[in-house]
């Protein structure tokens, strides 16, 4: 593998999201790769609809962090 890919995504520690009972939970995400200086410098990430359709993606975020991102969408309903 080269191109680097999320092979891990949690939601507030679970990567089973249902009942989360958060409004606004935090994301964390690991990248795979065979780059071995591979660095994560920004990130973009997508809400998508029950379809797989995206309905939201943010705009580019300059910073390396991957763990307990602060959720950047509208609250979750129940």
């Amino acid at each position: 593998m080269t191109n680097p890919s999320i092979s891990s995504l949690q939601i507030e520690h679970r990567q089973e999201t249902l009942g989360i009972g958060a409004p606004t939970p935090r994301v964390s995400w690991q990248v795979e790769t065979s780059l071995q200086t591979w660095q994560q410098q920004a990130y973009e990430l997508q809400c998508l609809d029950d379809d797989g359709q995206v309905r939201v993606t943010t705009e580019r975020v300059e910073l390396e962090q991957s763990l307990l991102v602060d959720w950047p969408f509208a609250p979750l309903r129940s």
